[in-house]
């Protein structure tokens, strides 16, 4: 960027905004590639506008603009959560973590077998049941979010690091709030004890990853703002 003036590269800024580049991560991303790209062109033809090597460059990303490069990011950082994930399940089924899921489901299991939810909606029907299940899980999503914003490094800026992991621990706690409540409620002789010991283990893993959502993965996240994006910090 050094051939460039500031009031150059601000110009690219505004124009990837204006391309609906709402991120200030994909920003700096995008900006810089370009303004090599824009210092190349005006190399190889001396009398090229500043103008119109944007252009030329815009036009080089294709029909989706930098759209695509924005959803591309955002895959990535998916595909980056996801292997974290797996990474954290895989350690708590290996000496001595796996002990802390076969204690944790033990003591749900026993919970569970001796019923003590079960009078409080044994007289519910379906849609009711439905209905519970759905307010609990929205409700206990928006309080894990607000828990785990705060946890998070405060910035000025919109960054794709942060939106993507709300998106991704919003999507894995909804499902096993969601799927928690009807087991919880069973009565002891409704299913067999092997199979109330898997869903007790399913539950207890459950547990495991919303710890992991709010306690270990923000730690990660906040360190990898701090590292890439310290600039950005408010003081």
């Amino acid at each position: 960027m050094n051939s460039l003036t500031a009031d150059q590269i601000q110009t690219i800024f505004d124009f990837t905004e204006k391309k609906y580049i709402k991120y200030y991560d994909v920003q700096l991303e995008l900006v810089d590639h370009i303004a090599d790209k824009i210092e190349t062109l005006q190399a190889d033809d001396p009398n090229l506008s500043f103008d119109r090597a944007l252009h030329e460059v815009y036009k080089s990303f294709g029909v989706f603009g930098f759209t695509k490069v924005q959803e591309q990011k955002m895959v990535e950082l998916h595909r980056y959560w996801m292997r974290h994930l797996k990474s954290y399940i895989k350690g708590y089924f290996k000496l001595p973590k796996i002990i802390i899921t076969v204690i944790l489901s033990l003591c749900i299991y026993s919970f569970m077998k001796q019923g003590y939810l079960y009078p409080l909606l044994s007289d519910l029907d379906k849609a009711s049941l439905l209905l519970i299940q759905f307010c609990v899980s929205i409700l206990s999503v928006v309080i894990l979010t607000i828990i785990s914003k705060r946890s998070l490094v405060t910035t000025d800026k919109k960054l794709v690091c942060v939106d993507t992991y709300m998106g991704f621990i919003s999507i894995f706690l909804i499902i096993p709030c969601y799927t928690f409540i009807e087991p919880l409620f069973m009565s002891p002789p409704t299913l067999p004890w092997y199979v109330l010991f898997s869903v007790s283990t399913f539950i207890a893993i459950g547990i495991i990853l919303t710890h992991a959502m709010l306690f270990v993965f923000p730690v990660m996240l906040k360190a990898e703002v701090e590292r890439n994006y310290k600039h950005l910090i408010k003081s």
